[in-house]
């Protein structure tokens, strides 16, 4: 399974690339530790998650993971948005049948599809951020706490599960083209 991981990390890198800057930016504004400067970050290259410490409080859990899950959506809903709206829907092809040249804005969709199945694929924060937020929405929050992060919990711990197996990029490939044959 970490081979899997691996491969689909290197093949998804500009999403990968974006998580960790996000969760580095997000390490630094929620003083979390490790607090250092950008040259002396350590990088989990294959993964592209920042290494920090433990949440103490659910509710800085919540917005970190909540805040990574959500760049990683807008990303995935926008460059798919674009892709899937003018590959299947508009059938843009590579030569414009009206005068019948190459379309250079078929490549520009074509490369809008892979950054948003690139995102689609790195949607959720690292195994430990996740772990560390179920734990503190079980054990550690109120009533209301619970009952408000249970559900974020809950889908970003089935979330962890389905990308450690390479299934996310499975269906972020099968999306477009299940689109393309329903359009």
């Amino acid at each position: 399974m970490e081979k899997i991981y691996m491969i689909t990390r290197y093949l998804t890198y500009p999403a990968v690339w974006v998580r960790k800057a996000v969760e580095f930016l997000l390490c630094a504004i929620m003083n979390i530790d490790p607090i250092e400067t950008l040259e002396e970050a350590d990088y989990d290259e294959i993964s592209g998650h920042t290494p920090h410490g433990e949440f103490l409080y659910p509710l800085k859990a919540a917005a970190f993971n909540i805040l990574v899950f959500a760049v990683q959506v807008a990303g995935a809903v926008g460059f798919f948005g674009a892709g899937i709206t003018a590959l299947c829907v508009l059938d843009v092809s590579p030569v414009n049948p009206a005068t019948l040249q190459f379309n250079p804005m078929f490549l520009l969709y074509i490369l809008f599809m892979y950054l948003g199945i690139c995102f689609a694929s790195n949607l959720f924060p690292s195994a430990k951020s996740v772990e560390n937020f179920w734990g503190l929405c079980i054990s550690e929050a109120g009533f209301i706490s619970r009952i408000i992060f249970i559900i974020p919990a809950v889908i970003f711990r089935a979330g962890i599960f389905l990308e450690n197996l390479g299934i996310t990029v499975v269906l972020s490939v099968a999306l477009p083209i299940i689109l393309k044959v329903v359009f």
